[in-house]
């Protein structure tokens, strides 16, 4: 479920190589050999990395000279929370037989996968296990997936893990390897869809414009909207302040884009697509 993808030269060999991100899967790599495409996110380090990604972009970040990247996420502000030893998982397949796949969302706890969805929202989608849950106090005693459905129904089943929420800068180590750092505290209230790096405040250093928000969850979920955009200050060593609301980046809504636009006349102009809104410009003033 791929939902950015960039083309981009991660180790210096004139072969533009190809980076992916997306839902339930983790940063992929793909090394351009020339007239191949070889898989190295495993020995590139991030094999672990799966996660609901949701953009990506380029940067040098830590002042190195070589590229480094920054990844949206889903954050940590949610009911849903998962790590390596946990994560959140989800089974695939159509058990009722109806001609729909079924997705069945799953917190992990003490090697259980324990269904997510209220028993309304199960039975909605599969009224079929009504038989199995016919009261919400007998729901409240399953301890995991395998109290709703057979070993059989389980057998061969595909099943996607998301082991990291975090948005996240991904630094280049050299050799085709890299490390993940989370950005900072405020950029995990809410999804991440769309990341503007640059050096907005004019001290050499790498910053970044971040928006996002998700109004599409279900109710059992809430909605995502914690986010009102964020200016992260870098120190140039790969580390980010958040900024204070007051210096003016502050923004409703549901965030899907952020461009920047140099005028001939030296202004720069950001412009942010919303969702069900109208395009907001900012003139970006350096003091």
């Amino acid at each position: 479920m791929v939902t950015d993808a960039l083309w981009t030269d991660i180790n210096g060999d004139d072969l533009i190589d190809l980076i992916i991100v997306g839902e339930w899967m983790p940063i992929m790599i793909f090394k351009n050999n020339g007239a191949t495409f070889t898989d190295i996110t495993i020995d590139a380090g991030l094999s672990q990395s799966s996660g609901w990604w949701n953009c990506i972009q380029e940067a040098d970040i830590d002042n190195d000279g070589d590229i480094d990247f920054l990844a949206g996420n889903l954050g940590i502000n949610s009911k849903l929370k998962t790590s390596e030893k946990n994560p959140v998982s989800l089974y695939v397949k159509d058990f009722d037989r109806n001609g729909n796949i079924d997705q069945i969302l799953c917190l992990q706890k003490n090697g259980l996968d324990i269904p997510f969805a209220t028993r309304d929202e199960l039975l909605k989608q599969i009224p079929g296990l009504g038989s199995n849950i016919p009261s919400y106090s007998g729901y409240s005693k399953v301890r995991s997936i395998d109290d709703l459905f057979s070993k059989e129904q389980l057998r061969n089943i595909p099943v996607r893990e998301a082991k990291a929420f975090h948005s996240s800068y991904i630094e280049n180590l050299g050799n085709e390897t890299f490390k993940i750092h989370h950005l900072p505290t405020e950029a995990q209230f809410a999804p991440v869809l769309s990341i503007l790096p640059g050096d907005f405040d004019k001290d050499e250093h790498m910053d970044l414009l971040l928006g996002g928000n998700f109004n599409g969850a279900s109710i059992n979920l809430g909605l995502y909207d914690a986010s009102y955009g964020f200016f992260l200050k870098g120190d140039g060593n790969g580390a980010f302040t958040t900024v204070p609301f007051d210096c003016g980046w502050f923004i409703k809504g549901e965030i899907r884009d952020l461009k920047r636009v140099n005028l001939h006349d030296g202004r720069t102009l950001i412009m942010v697509a919303r969702n069900n809104d109208s395009i907001q410009i900012f003139n970006w003033m350096n003091k």
